[in-house]
């Protein structure tokens, strides 16, 4: 079966793709560029789009997913491009889209499912549970560790408020998504699942499925799979699923895939990774004083930096400084400002991009928060990466090719702004001094 997978943010592609990681077969990300003039070699049994959407306004977010299925060559409003729907109800599918989305709930999410469901004349299977960060969703109602969402503060750099409960995303919707349904956890645990999801996608509604643990989105998982050519939206705790569910009806996967073993490159020494912190969160910044704690310098960026006003040679006696530090060790680079407006947080991403990348371009790299991520890596010119290892739960280290660093590689490890425990960065930089495996050449299913 083909899987299509389609991610707002860079740090939640890689988190998808780590779920995919055991699948045999080489895996990338294409970073799309918001135009895709023909489609990928549609041969490749796994694709994963980030496109960069999570902050951009609603139209531009509907624009780059139907870019993004244009590549894949499954857009529906592109004519013969679109796969058919199975109605046969029989069981297995050929085709899988899975939509990555976050657990809690922000950017284009409403948007998006409507876009996604017409490849299903209404229906898509929406678990947005991530049941590992206490991210779980009863009664249709998103919960944070037994808080509601909408009392948890974890919206507060976001322009609007959060959902009392995910039908409230679809309200602004009303005439573009009909529904859509909950299908409460006790449906979800019984065994009439499938046959609720059945009903569901003969009505053309959407399903929002309860989840409060691992096992219920497995069994979201293997239903949803059991349905022909399914559409599929949730967080990484549902790609997780699915990939385990796929792994298990292919008997020809009997061990973890070769990819996460750790070859040497070729031995020459490695410049010091440099980590760059972009996200504002309480739990990255106590992780980047633990990191310092242990002995890594750290270099602020103030918001005069980040400026119109600041000139080129104020910005080049920084990266010089930036240079130096990084001859003698590893460096984190954080931001030195407090209550950046959220209709800012896209420039000051991409400003501090401008500012570091030429410097990251020339080591190993640890990006947390999406947006950050991404904007480096676009100054940077990196068009795809290859997933190969997670350090822990959301910490992806993928590889891009470089012309700068030994074995042509560069080592990227990317987070969302808000995972890991406090020794986090810890983790990340033993990741670090792990030899890591040649890119593979690329070959199809």
């Amino acid at each position: 079966m083909k899987v299509l997978v389609l991610a707002d943010d860079l740090s939640g592609a890689a988190e998808t793709a780590a779920a995919f990681l055991r699948l045999p077969g080489r895996i990338t990300i294409e970073l799309t560029r918001h135009e895709v003039e023909r489609p990928r070699d549609t041969s490749e049994a796994l694709q994963i789009f980030d496109t960069d959407s999570r902050t951009a306004d609603e139209d531009t977010a509907v624009a780059r997913l139907r870019s993004a299925l244009r590549g894949s060559n499954k857009d529906p409003a592109s004519g013969s491009a679109a796969p058919s729907v199975n109605n046969s109800e029989e069981p297995g599918s050929s085709r899988l889209i899975f939509k990555k989305v976050d657990s809690l709930l922000r950017g284009n999410i409403a948007a998006e499912v409507a876009q996604l469901s017409k490849l299903s004349d209404g229906f898509a299977i929406f678990a947005p549970a991530l049941p590992a960060l206490g991210r779980t969703i009863i009664d249709g109602r998103p919960i944070v560790n037994d808080v509601p969402l909408r009392d948890t503060g974890l919206w507060r750099a976001e322009p609007t408020n959060p959902p009392d409960s995910v039908r409230d995303l679809f309200e602004p919707l009303a005439g573009r998504v009909v529904g859509p349904h909950v299908v409460p956890l006790s449906v979800v645990r019984s065994g009439h699942l499938l046959g609720e999801l059945r009903e569901l996608r003969n009505k053309g509604l959407v399903a929002i499925c309860d989840a409060v643990n691992d096992d219920d989105l497995q069994r979201i998982a293997k239903s949803a799979l059991t349905l022909p050519d399914p559409v599929v939206i949730g967080s990484a705790g549902l790609a997780t699923a699915v990939a385990s569910e796929l792994l298990a009806a292919d008997s020809s996967t009997t061990g973890p895939c070769s990819s996460a073993i750790f070859p040497s490159i070729d031995g020459s020494p490695r410049p010091y990774p440099l980590f760059l912190v972009g996200s504002a969160s309480i739990a990255a910044l106590e992780q980047g004083e633990l990191l310092a704690r242990e002995g890594v310098a750290t270099v602020l960026v103030h918001a005069a930096l980040l400026a119109n006003s600041a000139g080129e040679g104020t910005r080049e006696a920084w990266r010089k400084t930036l240079h130096d530090e990084l001859l003698t060790g590893p460096v984190l680079v954080r931001l030195a400002i407090d209550g950046i407006a959220p209709e800012s947080a896209r420039q000051f991403a991409r400003s501090l991009a401008d500012l570091v990348a030429p410097v990251a371009m020339e080591h190993d790299l640890f990006l947390t928060g999406g947006e950050t991520a991404r904007r480096v890596l676009d100054a940077m010119a990196v068009t795809e990466l290859e997933p190969v290892h997670e350090v822990h739960h959301g910490a992806v280290l993928s590889l891009a090719q470089s012309a700068k660093l030994p074995g042509g590689v560069q080592k990227i490890i990317t987070r969302p702004g808000s995972f890991g425990e406090i020794d986090s960065l810890i983790r990340v930089l033993r990741a670090f001094t792990t030899a890591a495996p040649t890119i593979k050449e690329k070959t199809h299913s």
